[in-house]
């Protein structure tokens, strides 16, 4: 018996979500359109549009002082982290960091955003994305989808 896995694609144009199958034999089968994605959908569509925005800005290349590592290995780092929904999707609470930075970032939490205020962001900025992921915030689908929209723009 063949296992199956639903997963969602994204039109590129229109930004219409379809619910398919993935079959292990790697064919792919269309099993109905939703108007609206879900909450979760759009979530995941976030999250990816973040990374990718994150990395774009960086080059690709891991931000902590001292480290050179370029390229496809790279992860984008939530200065605050991810479950803090109001500042989850803001461009200035990533920062691109190498498999190894990553891990140091996690371990000493404050020491990384003091860095990073120093470094990068600047008193002011910092100020704005600490308020923003301390607020606690329920975002429509509506506003998901204008967030999406937002850093497709690269905005």
């Amino acid at each position: 018996m063949q296992q199956r896995r639903h997963s969602f694609i994204e039109c590129k144009q229109c930004g219409d979500v379809a619910k398919i199958a993935k079959n292990v034999g790697n064919h792919w089968k269309e099993v109905g359109r939703m108007k609206l994605p879900s909450r979760q959908t759009l979530e995941k569509i976030l999250d990816d549009l973040w990374r990718k925005r994150v990395k774009e800005r960086d080059g690709y290349g891991c931000q902590y002082p001292g480290c050179n590592c370029h390229g496809d290995g790279v992860e984008a780092h939530h200065i605050w982290g991810r479950g803090n929904k109001g500042s989850r999707w803001l461009l200035d609470d990533g920062i691109t960091l190498c498999f190894r930075c990553h891990r140091e970032a996690e371990k000493h939490p404050r020491a990384f955003r003091q860095m990073v205020e120093d470094r990068y962001l600047g008193e002011e900025r910092m100020t704005v994305i600490t308020q923003a992921a301390r607020a606690v915030c329920k975002w429509t689908v509506e506003q998901l989808i204008e967030i999406r929209d937002q850093l497709r723009q690269g905005a």
